[in-house]
């Protein structure tokens, strides 16, 4: 179905409208009165961002892939495949932390919450300020 090979490519919905040549509320309208299509659709988009957690997960966390290179020996190019490390990538260890983590790794931090600022208290106090 051609509707969740859109969706399995990571097309928004109102992409999937826009190749139907309709307007996003009538496929959501569509969505509704066939659950056919709604389900279809949930599952292929289900399918497009697991693969993309696995992907972040992978860039997060570092990994070795085999390639192939092209070696020139006097003048005779040879494929061989070879190792490559990526080490893990920071901006992806941010994003999976701050989103998966988020009471740890958010942004800013919760102002409300009283063991944070007893905590902020004392290091202050140590070094002679206050709050």
């Amino acid at each position: 179905m051609l509707l969740t090979t859109w969706a399995r490519n990571g097309l928004s919905y109102e992409q999937i409208a826009y190749n139907m040549n309709i307007a996003q509320s009538t496929l959501f309208e569509y969505m509704k009165k066939f659950t056919e299509i709604s389900e279809a659709l949930t599952r292929a988009r289900e399918v497009a961002d697991a693969h993309i957690e696995n992907a972040l997960y992978k860039s997060a966390h570092g990994f070795t892939q085999k390639e192939k290179k092209v070696i020139y020996e006097k003048g005779v190019p040879h494929v061989v495949e070879v190792e490559t490390y990526y080490p893990p990538n920071h901006n992806s260890l941010k994003l999976w932390l701050t989103n998966r983590r988020k009471e740890n790794w958010r942004n800013s931090p919760d102002t409300t919450n009283d063991e944070t600022l007893k905590k902020l208290d004392e290091v202050l106090g140590k070094i002679g300020g206050n709050i």
